[in-house]
């Protein structure tokens, strides 16, 4: 789910992605809302692309998309869209590495040098940064997956038996934000770091027992841990950054899974916020 005024009408569009059907067969179903003065009204439906909003170094945000296609759950090419003659329309594509998916990236002056890069959740696992003509200037040894939000989809090469081959599991990458949290004028890519409890054993069952929020800042070489968070149990499943308490200062929002839960146990999560001055000063060194 995104917000932003993608049709600049004064009035902010909720984006929702949604992936509908069901064994992995399931297409593209995503919409569109908009307050009209008393409600939300779908002022488009049944749109054939995942959307993704990004915030920029500058604050104004842009609204992206991406397609799917009968045989790969992503098609390939990442779109800048624009409102067009009463539709959200595809405009310029982003120089990015051919399997990019749409909720793998985020944009921002992450080398503190006046200039806009690519920050990319490789793989789902390894941090990269792809410069404006697409090309590949660092990739991270460090693991920044650890997802546990998956949705089916059958193989391309199982597409003509669907009814015959299990589906697998597309987890969705960790979010990524460039932001000068700390406020010492240098922007910092904030992530989350997720431990696992099985190391690549069972790629379909996936279990964690600790993570954390993490910045890192570019040295000239290569981005690297500057401070994180304390330890939480099992694990941090999304974050977001913002001035929640009207303080003049950033917080960090972001929720912790302590239980998946199963067919006969209860899920147990909650949502819990931290002031990042006070969580840098106590931050280990």
């Amino acid at each position: 789910v995104d917000v932003i005024d993608a049709n600049v009408n004064g009035t902010s569009e909720i984006f929702v992605t949604n992936v509908s059907g069901k064994s992995g067969t399931g297409a593209l179903a995503s919409f569109v809302l908009e307050w009209d003065g008393i409600d939300f009204k779908r002022i488009a439906k049944n749109i054939k692309w995942y959307f993704k909003a990004v915030r920029h170094s500058n604050g104004e945000k842009t609204l992206y998309g991406q397609k799917r296609t009968s045989e790969e759950v992503f098609a390939r090419g990442i779109y800048k869209m624009i409102w067009i003659n009463g539709q959200y329309t595809a405009a310029e594509r982003l120089p990015l590495p051919f399997n990019t998916n749409i909720f793998a990236f985020t944009i921002g002056d992450a080398l503190n040098n006046q200039t806009e890069v690519f920050v990319v959740n490789r793989d789902g696992k390894y941090a990269s940064v792809v410069n404006s003509n697409g090309k590949t200037i660092w990739k991270s040894g460090d693991d920044y997956g650890g997802s546990d939000i998956f949705f089916e989809y059958i193989p391309s090469y199982n597409s003509g038996e669907r009814d015959k081959k299990d589906t697998w599991n597309f987890y969705m990458p960790l979010p990524l934000q460039v932001v000068d949290l700390n406020r010492d004028g240098l922007n910092e890519v904030i992530t989350i770091l997720n431990e696992p409890l099985l190391f690549g054993v069972m790629s379909r069952v996936r279990s964690y027992k600790k993570g954390l929020i993490t910045s890192l800042i570019w040295d000239g070489s290569g981005l690297y841990q500057q401070w994180r968070t304390r330890e939480f149990q099992k694990y941090i499943s999304d974050f977001v950054v913002g001035d929640l308490n009207n303080d003049g200062r950033d917080e960090i929002a972001f929720l912790v899974v302590q239980k998946s839960g199963t067919s006969l146990t209860k899920p147990i999560s909650f949502i819990s916020t931290i002031d990042v001055q006070r969580e840098i000063a106590a931050a280990p060194k």
